[in-house]
């Protein structure tokens, strides 16, 4: 049957049916004429009736033949399409990539993604911003060619590649009873009221484990799901709460928001890129985790030296900045 012959066959049918010449099909293809003559051969036995007829000199394509011919040319265009769809595919600037992030990185990772979308206008970038309970089904289901989180459940067979410090402060309102004290011990804490995230996002399990290790109970009746929410809450004098650095820069800067000056701050976390160990990772988004690798930390913190330099009362150490 046909669908048996390969694709040189037809390959070599199509030339001789196109020079309507044995010797000249060779020469295109940089074969032998036995050789072509023996490939059609093996052909005809395949399809079951000859594709060309010669008599004398002259060639002629039989209407079988003249069947195969289109499907193979057919063939031939369809090929050429994913040879063009591997080539976009295998080529580092050029591409299509789907990244999940925490909520958190919407701080900064923007900001990156436009400087690499400069870098290389050829390649797009899809961002989805969810919560960490979200990241790990979508991780679960392979969703996304990979994925910025904080801490990375051990659980979980993932190649992890650290990306960026994430300094955690206490913040409150900038007139706070505590706002202009020198360092305070953590129990201290114990006397506030806590806006919290809400359970299952990466702060929340960051408070709880912090509060866990030095043996403290806090009054987290508050709960609000996403740190805007907790921004606006705490300059609205609901309560005090533990927020990434990156995601309350403009507050500090305008003294919207103080940190509070507690022992053992600003508490240091990380993102992380992640993706399970098995997944092929493209050209393409090599190129980008490279990019963050390289680039994203600077990118990220541009900017922050300000917020050391303005209403930190010392708070914030030297060292966050790269």
């Amino acid at each position: 049957m046909l669908r048996r012959s390969t694709l040189r066959q037809l390959q070599i049918f199509a030339a001789v049916a196109r020079h309507k010449s044995f010797t000249r099909a060779a020469e295109e293809l940089f074969l032998t004429q036995s050789s072509v003559s023996t490939q059609l051969k093996h052909l005809k036995e395949l399809v079951g009736y000859p594709l060309v007829e010669q008599i004398g000199k002259k060639i002629s394509i039989t209407p079988i033949g003249m069947r195969t011919l289109q499907l193979y040319t057919e063939l031939d265009i369809k090929w050429r399409d994913y040879e063009s769809d591997i080539a976009q595919l295998t080529n580092p600037e050029r591409g299509e990539i789907y990244v999940s992030a925490v909520k958190s990185c919407q701080y900064f990772l923007p900001r990156i993604i436009g400087i690499f979308s400069q870098t290389y206008p050829n390649i797009r970038i899809s961002l989805n911003v969810v919560n960490r309970e979200d990241i790990l089904k979508r991780i679960s289901k392979n969703k996304d060619d990979f994925y910025i989180l904080g801490s990375v459940p051990e659980e979980l067979e993932l190649k992890v590649v650290p990306l960026l410090e994430n300094p955690m402060l206490v913040i409150a309102p900038a007139d706070h009873h505590l706002a202009h004290e020198n360092t305070l011990s953590v129990k201290i804490l114990q006397n506030e009221k806590f806006i919290v995230r809400e359970p299952g996002s990466g702060t929340r399990i960051e408070t709880n484990e912090f509060f866990d290790r030095h043996g403290l109970s806090i009054d987290t009746q508050i709960e609000l799901g996403s740190n805007e929410a907790i921004k606006q809450g705490v300059m609205g004098g609901l309560g005090i709460s533990l927020i990434s650095l990156y995601g309350v820069t403009l507050e500090l800067r305008l003294g919207l928001l103080r940190p509070l000056n507690i022992e053992g701050f600003p508490l240091m976390r990380s993102w992380n890129i992640a993706y399970p160990s098995g997944k092929t990772i493209t050209p393409t988004t090599d190129t980008f985790i490279n990019f963050l690798k390289k680039e994203g930390r600077q990118i990220a913190n541009d900017g922050l030296e300000k917020t050391f330099l303005n209403n930190t009362n010392g708070v914030i150490k030297q060292h966050v900045v790269a």
